[in-house]
């Protein structure tokens, strides 16, 4: 679903492939690299628009310790889907947290572009401001502000220590099975 205050289709962001994959071999040659890092979403086309699922994989991704992958699932779902304002905020807050101010810079100004009236834009300067305290830009932002724990599910209320506590068992447990 579309927000209402969405840029206009033909303006180009970050993650437009649109125009790479009209062409039915390279979209094909896409499909199989997706379906290859990710198998869970063998049917990317339309997975890779349920942000819930998107989302809550890239979490567990987190947690497992593979960030890198986590922001890959990112970027490709936001080329299949680009209006998934979850997604975006999830990286914009990974970008911050890596303390990477070129890559936060990038998905804030686009993020501006499709959601020019998001509710987020105030946090988003005030940790652009944290990020580059001598940018111009963020002068006015003075008072701290609480990270916003985008990358965190929303709807669940969980303890992380005990979740990472959980992810190291499984993967303890799976590596004990598979040197069996």
């Amino acid at each position: 679903m579309h927000d209402q205050t969405a840029s206009a289709p033909n303006e180009k962001h970050l993650f437009d492939i649109s125009e790479n994959i009209k062409n039915a071999d390279a979209r094909r040659l896409r499909e199989r690299y997706v379906a290859s890092r990710f198998p869970q979403f063998a049917d990317n086309t339309s997975q890779l628009r349920n942000t819930v699922e998107i989302l809550h994989t890239a979490r567990h991704l987190l947690d497992d310790g593979r960030p890198n992958l986590a922001e890959e699932l990112l970027y490709i779902a936001l080329q299949e889907e680009p209006y998934q304002r979850e997604a975006w905020l999830f990286l914009i807050e990974l970008a911050f947290l890596n303390n990477d101010a070129a890559r936060f810079d990038l998905l804030a100004n686009d993020f501006r572009k499709i959601f020019p009236n998001g509710e987020e834009q105030y946090v988003i300067e005030a940790m652009a401001h944290d990020l580059n305290p001598h940018d111009l830009r963020y002068r006015y932002m003075n008072s701290p502000t609480p990270l916003p724990n985008w990358s965190s599910h929303a709807s669940q209320a969980r303890d992380q220590s005990s979740q990472r506590r959980y992810h190291q068992a499984l993967i303890n447990a799976i590596n004990r099975h598979s040197a069996n």
